[in-house]
C-alpha cells in the first residue's frame, strides 16, 4: 500500500505542479490553432469555372486542377462532377476517358500518335480520349 500511496503522490504532485501546467497550456493552444487553421483549411471555397483546368478522379475524391494554384482534393466522386458539368455551361466541361474531365476552354493542343488521340492542356497535363469516346471527341472539337 505503501508503494501505491507513493506513486499517488507523485502522480498529483506532478499534475499540481507549474511545469506539467505550462505542458498542457502549450498543447491546448497548439490544438486551438490547429482548429483555427483546419476550419480556414476546409472552409467551403467557390470556384471560378473559368480557372478550372481539369479534374482528375481518384476513387471516391476528385483532384480540380485550377490555373492560379496547385491542385484541390475534393471528397466528391468524378461522377458527380460529370452530372454537374457535362453537357452543361454551354459544352465546355467533357469526359475524354474514365478518370479526368476537362474544360475544353483549356485544350492547348490535339495530336494523334499511332490512332492515339492525346490532348494537352494549358497547365502541361497530356491525356489520352478513349477509343470509345475519340470520334465524339473529333466531331465536339470541329463544332467549337
Amino acid at each position: 500500500m505503501i508503494n501505491g500511496f507513493c506513486h499517488f503522490h507523485f502522480v498529483t504532485h506532478l499534475l499540481l505542479s507549474d511545469f506539467f501546467f505550462q505542458i498542457c497550456l502549450n498543447i491546448f493552444k497548439t490544438i486551438d490553432n490547429m482548429d483555427s487553421l483546419l476550419s480556414s483549411f476546409f472552409q467551403k471555397e467557390k470556384l471560378n469555372l473559368d480557372n478550372i483546368v481539369c479534374l482528375q478522379g481518384h476513387v471516391n475524391y476528385t483532384k480540380i486542377y485550377l490555373l492560379d494554384r496547385r491542385p484541390i482534393m475534393v471528397a466528391k466522386t468524378l461522377k458527380y462532377f460529370e452530372r454537374t458539368f457535362v453537357g452543361t455551361q454551354l459544352n465546355r466541361f467533357y469526359r475524354p476517358n474514365k478518370t479526368f474531365i476537362i474544360n475544353l476552354d483549356q485544350v492547348q493542343s490535339v495530336e494523334e500518335i499511332n490512332n492515339v488521340v492525346l490532348v494537352e492542356l494549358t497547365n502541361n497535363i497530356r491525356l489520352p480520349i478513349s477509343r470509345r469516346k475519340k470520334k465524339d471527341f473529333i466531331k465536339l472539337r470541329e463544332i467549337n
